[in-house]
This record gives structure tokens, C-alpha cells and sequence, in this order.
């Protein structure tokens, strides 16, 4: 039987996270996965959260993703999702404005510990459930925010002991926790993401057992065929090849390092003449054959 490549094992997934290091290209990843599904017939939706990145990747590929690749992108702001929960459920906007949209309850809302990071999972829960022909792709900040992102809604559950909040956190936790649901971390061939990644495993599966399904190598050196023995008889040229294998061999070395952590790797080389759109579908490409 032939081995399941990576993009048929995310098409019979719903809800795939992406997370990692900040600067390892998780974006990159999650769009050109969401890519690769939707060439292939499945009705992908990314979900993003960055509070720290207003000129986002994701925002740049807004008319392209929606015009050109069909693909529908929802960026959560906390507090206009929040907004958005509360009226499907007052139906009044005058209520909401008159108790919630107070700016000392906004200002307590915004420094209550796990408010945004719960708001966030049950908006993506609620795309969950509202789509359930789609692939929900989620492209969630770096490590930190990540585990606390998971952790959040058990904090909820614990304090709303009962009721219609505990409820509430009880659905966004059976997402996280269905076998359809996986979360994908994203390194580079260096070692501090890789340790970084190696200890974003071991916290996340201290939190939930959660599905872990691949460690995405982002942006490797390309080999380009090349012999170790090749030369270009020209010195400066030759100088520049000796270099080349310098430096996979030092990625080798980190990538041996990387299997240790016990996950299935996928390795994506630097593609140095592509960016915006046409580096999502390049990695999209790449993707998959791997």
C-alpha cells in the first residue's frame, strides 16, 4: 500500500492549526496548505489571528486569495468578534452597545487573562460549524500565544463551573480534541526553532492531547543536484559552491536533530525568486509531492 502524502491526509482533516516560532513562515505554510487543498476540489477557509502584525501576510494575499484562488480568508479581531457572539445572541445592537461596548468593559476585556485567545477558538469553532464542507485552516501567532490559545478555553470551563459559558468552552475543547482537528509546527533548519519546536510539542500535549500531525522544515537550502565533488573552475565561483555544501551540510545536521522530536518532517526548500502569491503556490506545488 502506498504511503499517504501530506496534502491527502489534510484533505479528510476539518480543522488544521498552524503554529511556531515567529519569522519561520507558518503563514507561508498554512496558505500554500490551504492551496493545495483547494486544487485539489476542497472548500478551504484560513482563519487568522496576529495581534502583533498589521501589514500580514494574509492581508496581502486578500484579493488574490478570494479572486483567483477561491478562497475564502477571515481575519478575528477579539472584540469585533465578541461583538458579533453577543448579538447573534441579544439580537439588539442597542443592548450590546449600552452594556458592552462601555470603554471600561472593553479596557476589561481586553486585559482579562485567555479573553482573547477563547474569543478567538469559538470563532473558529463557529466557522467550524457553520461550514462543515470546509476545510478551516487556522494561522495562529507564535508559540507563547499558542499554548496559551489551547489552555484558554480549559481556564473558562474551570471558572464557569456551570451553565451556558461552560458549555460554550466545553464545544471549542471536543473541537480541539476530534480526530479530524491537527496542529502543524512550523521550524527552520536552525537549531534554536527547532528546540523551540521540540518544547511547543511536549507543552502542548501537557495541555490537551492533541493531535500533532507534522514538524514543517521551512525554507531549506535547495540542493540543486549538485556533487559535493562539482566544481565550476572559476575560484570565487568554487568558494561560493564549498559554501553551499557548508551550510546543508550544518542543516543536516539540525534536521537528524529534528526527527528526534518524533514527528513526521516535511522539508520545504527557500524558493529565493518567489514571494507574495507566487511563493504560496511554489510551497503549494512542493506540498504536494511531499
Amino acid at each position: 500500500m502506498s504511503k499517504e502524502n501530506y496534502i491527502e491526509k489534510c484533505l479528510r482533516s476539518r480543522v488544521l492549526f498552524f503554529t511556531g516560532k515567529g519569522g519561520v513562515g507558518k503563514t507561508t505554510l498554512a496558505w500554500a496548505t490551504a492551496l493545495a487543498c483547494q486544487r485539489r476540489g476542497r472548500p478551504t477557509i484560513v482563519c487568522t489571528w496576529n495581534p502583533f502584525d498589521r501589514e500580514s501576510l494574509s492581508a496581502r494575499l486578500l484579493d488574490h486569495a478570494e479572486n483567483i484562488w477561491k478562497i475564502q480568508w477571515i481575519n478575528i479581531e477579539p472584540l469585533s468578534a465578541f461583538r458579533e457572539y453577543v448579538l447573534l445572541r441579544l439580537k439588539f445592537d442597542t443592548i450590546y452597545d449600552a452594556v458592552f461596548d462601555h470603554y471600561i468593559f472593553r479596557t476589561f476585556l481586553k486585559a482579562a487573562p485567555g479573553f482573547a485567545e477563547t474569543v478567538v477558538a469559538g470563532k473558529i469553532w463557529d466557522t467550524y460549524e457553520r461550514h462543515s464542507d470546509c476545510l478551516i485552516i487556522a494561522d495562529l501567532p507564535s508559540t507563547g500565544h499558542a499554548v496559551s490559545f489551547f489552555q484558554s478555553p480549559l481556564g473558562i470551563r474551570q471558572i464557569f463551573s456551570v451553565g451556558f459559558v461552560h458549555r460554550e468552552a466545553n464545544k471549542i475543547i471536543k473541537m480541539f480534541l476530534r480526530r479530524s482537528t491537527s496542529v502543524h509546527i512550523v521550524a527552520m533548519p536552525e537549531e534554536l526553532p527547532i528546540e523551540e519546536a521540540a518544547h511547543l510539542k511536549e507543552k502542548l500535549h501537557q495541555t490537551l492531547p492533541l493531535e500533532i500531525s507534522h514538524l514543517h522544515i521551512n525554507r531549506c537550502t535547495p540542493t540543486f543536484g549538485l556533487s559535493q565533488s562539482a566544481s565550476l573552475n572559476a575560484p570565487d565561483a568554487d568558494k561560493c559552491l564549498q559554501q553551499h555544501f557548508s551550510q546543508l551540510k550544518q542543516e543536516q545536521h539540525v534536521i537528524e536533530t529534528a526527527r528526534t522530536i518524533g514527528l513526521p518532517l516535511i522539508q520545504t526548500p527557500t524558493f529565493v525568486s518567489a514571494e507574495g502569491p507566487d511563493l504560496i503556490a511554489a510551497v503549494a506545488s512542493h506540498l504536494e509531492q511531499s
